[in-house]
């Protein structure tokens, strides 16, 4: 994450993403391979260069530069594949191990990364100039010319407003991806079935396959401020939810189905605030940054949930403190989205 921003500066999304997919596909040939837990280690090293570098960053490059409106929409729909992985992956996955191995499994994971890379090769131009047209619902100047708006990093370091952006990324990293890596146990500790469970987890994965593209719609249509509203009650609702998990028997459900929803923010927001924001000149860059922070925070909150439920023999005093935290977080969001005009008034002066 720390270099995708230059890279895709200098070589363009598309080589970055088809890049990122061989290296992901490499990574899990060599899990197909491994006979120590060594070669596993440095496969998840590898795999991790693929993801941070070919996710979400350039992907949000390149819907910032190819859609001027419906950009919302346009990244709720290219990211609803997580949601239908979750709902279909699991059981397809296990059939497939049971059927031929963990390591056949890796192998077939390894392929159809490496082609999925190849088609987006193939289809992907980095700017709508490549094929000729012009981004989605652009109104050219009275020179009929693209103007590329925005700052750049140095400039947006020099700015408020990216300080803000960094904090509401590292509470969010603290908080909304520890929860996902701990609903399997915090479910398990309710005294719940792995059966059970793992529709639960289905049931997440429908929240957000149908949350993203609404989301973005939600974006469109009614802009950043009311959209920030929808997407943190959700949140909050699914905190509070887990905070009384064990109150009746329709809260777990509500747990997951309403984070489910709320998972977006993770994804879609934080590209639609910087482009709002710092424009698209940099974007790649500025994000790069930003996702760097987010990740930092989902490091250093990864273990938090752990040590306090093995202090004090339950989870709920972290859903306390996750629902101070995001509420922090969105107080800090609105503020520095009071006044859009503002905001990007302060972009151009930069």
């Amino acid at each position: 994450m720390a270099v995708t921003g230059k890279l895709i500066n200098r070589f363009g999304a598309r080589k970055i993403s088809f890049l990122a997919g061989i290296v992901i596909a490499a990574g899990y040939v060599m899990f197909s391979t491994a006979e120590s837990s060594f070669v596993c280690y440095i496969a998840a090293f590898i795999v991790g260069i693929g993801y941070g570098s070919g996710s979400m960053i350039p992907v949000s490059t390149l819907l910032t530069v190819w859609f001027e409106k419906k950009r919302g929409f346009a990244l709720g729909a290219a990211t609803m594949g997580s949601g239908i992985a979750t709902i279909i992956s699991p059981k397809f996955l296990t059939s497939i191990i049971e059927q031929s191995g963990v390591q056949s499994t890796f192998l077939l994971l390894g392929m159809v990364v490496a082609v999925l890379a190849t088609l987006s090769a193939i289809l992907i131009r980095n700017t709508p100039e490549d094929k000729g047209l012009l981004p989605y619902g652009y109104v050219v100047n009275e020179s009929n010319c693209i103007e590329e708006t925005g700052v750049t990093i140095k400039d947006a370091f020099k700015m408020i407003e990216y300080y803000l952006l960094a904090t509401v990324a590292i509470l969010l990293g603290l908080t909304v991806m520890p929860i996902v890596s701990h609903i399997s146990p915090i479910l398990i500790q309710s005294g719940y079935s792995p059966s059970l469970i793992a529709a639960m987890l289905s049931l997440y994965g429908i929240g957000m396959l149908v949350s993203k593209p609404l989301y973005g719609l939600i974006i469109d249509q009614f802009g950043i401020l009311k959209s920030n509203t929808a997407i943190y009650a959700f949140l909050v609702a699914s905190l509070c939810c887990g905070l009384f998990i064990d109150k009746g028997p329709a809260l777990p459900y509500l747990f997951v189905l309403l984070f489910g929803i709320g998972i977006p923010v993770n994804t879609i927001a934080f590209p639609i605030w910087i482009a709002a924001i710092f424009g698209k000149k940099d974007m790649a860059s500025i994000y790069s940054t930003i996702k760097i922070l987010f990740t930092l925070g989902a490091v250093l909150g990864g273990t938090l949930p752990g040590i306090i439920a093995d202090l004090r023999g339950t989870y709920l005093p972290v859903f306390i403190i996750y629902i101070a935290v995001v509420i922090m977080s969105y107080i800090i969001v609105q503020y520095l989205f009071r006044d859009k005009r503002q905001a990007r008034h302060h972009a151009q002066e930069a």
